[in-house]
C-alpha cells in the first residue's frame, strides 16, 4: 500500500492538529495539507521545529480560502488517478480534529484484506461486535480510505455540498456501482463534532455549531435525501428529522447561545433543501 493522506483545515488548534498527525503520519507516504484559512503552514512547521518531520512527508495546498471539503478531496483524487505509475494506491482522508488510537492495526487490517473497498475505522466505539469486521452503507470523510481504483471508478466528490453529506453521497455512489464500505472495527479513531456540551440540568449531550454551519447540515441532509430517496431508510431518515431538525431545535433552545439565529438558521436549512436550493457554498 501506498498511501496519499489529506487533512482539511479550518481555523485549527495548531497544537491539537500536530499532535493528531503525528498519530498516522509515520504510516502513510505523503501527507496534503490542505489550508482553507490563513498561516496554517507557518504554524504547523513552527510546532514541528523541534522534531523536524513535516517536511519529509508533508505537502501544502490551498491559498486560505474556504473551500469546502469536496474541493481538496477533489484535488486529492486528481493526483492519485491522473498517476499511470501508481505511485499512491490509497487515499487517506482526516479531519482536522480526529486522533488515532491504533493506526497501525489499521492499515495492517487493510493490507490483509486487500479489497477494493471503503473502509472506514470504529469512530468513537460507535460499533460493538464480535466481528473484525463489518458491512455498513456509509461512513464520515475522517479516516475513510479510498483504494485507487474505487476513486477512479466512482468519480469525483460532489462539489455541491461543499462541506456535510460529501461522504455519504460519495458512499452511496459507491454502493450504487457495487462496492462496499466496510467498518474495521479493532481500528479505532477518536473523533470530535462540532463543540461538545453536557447539560447540566438534563445531562444530555449537544455538539455546538455556529449558525452558518447549522443551515448547510440542514439543507444537505435534505439535499441527500432527495437525491437518494431509495437509500435513506427509515433509521437515517429518523436521525434527520429527529436530531438533525426537531431534536436540534429543542437543544438551542435549552443550551445554546444565540437562539434566534440559529434556529433561523435551522428552519431556512429546511426551506432550501426542500425547494431544491444548492447554489449556497459553504
Amino acid at each position: 500500500m501506498r498511501i496519499l493522506g489529506i487533512v482539511i483545515c479550518y481555523n485549527p488548534n495548531i497544537v491539537e492538529l500536530y499532535k493528531n498527525i503525528n498519530s498516522y503520519i509515520d504510516y502513510i507516504d505523503q501527507l496534503i495539507v490542505w489550508q482553507n484559512t490563513p498561516n496554517i503552514k507557518e504554524e504547523l512547521l513552527f510546532e514541528d521545529k523541534i522534531n523536524n518531520k513535516l517536511y519529509k512527508k508533508v505537502i501544502f495546498l490551498g491559498n486560505g480560502e474556504n473551500k469546502g471539503i469536496a474541493f481538496p478531496l477533489n484535488e486529492a483524487l486528481k493526483i492519485i488517478c491522473k498517476k499511470q505509475d501508481d505511485q499512491y494506491t490509497h487515499l487517506l482522508t482526516m479531519d482536522q480534529d480526529s486522533t488515532w488510537v491504533n493506526f497501525k492495526t489499521y492499515i495492517e487490517e487493510l493490507a490483509y484484506l486487500d479489497s477494493d473497498a471503503i473502509f472506514s475505522p470504529n469512530i468513537n466505539d460507535e460499533l460493538m461486535s464480535s466481528e473484525k469486521v463489518v458491512e455498513v452503507k456509509t461512513c464520515i470523510t475522517s479516516g475513510a480510505v479510498f483504494p485507487k481504483k474505487v476513486l477512479c471508478k466512482i468519480g469525483e466528490f460532489n462539489e455541491e455540498y461543499s462541506v456535510d453529506c460529501v461522504d455519504y453521497d460519495f458512499c452511496f455512489k459507491a454502493n450504487a456501482k457495487g462496492f462496499l464500505v466496510i467498518k474495521v472495527l479493532d481500528a479505532k479513531l477518536v473523533q470530535t463534532y462540532g463543540e461538545p456540551v453536557i447539560s447540566k440540568i438534563f445531562k444530555f449531550q449537544n455538539h455546538v455549531y455556529s449558525s452558518k454551519r447549522l443551515f448547510f447540515i440542514v439543507r444537505n441532509h435534505i439535499l441527500l435525501w432527495r437525491d437518494y430517496p431509495k437509500q435513506i431508510n427509515s433509521r437515517f431518515a429518523k436521525v434527520i428529522l429527529i436530531d438533525i431538525i426537531f431534536g436540534k431545535i429543542v437543544k438551542i433552545l435549552l443550551m445554546e447561545n444565540k437562539k434566534w439565529s440559529k434556529i433561523n438558521a435551522v428552519l431556512k436549512g429546511v426551506i432550501m433543501g426542500l425547494i431544491n436550493n444548492r447554489k449556497h457554498r459553504y
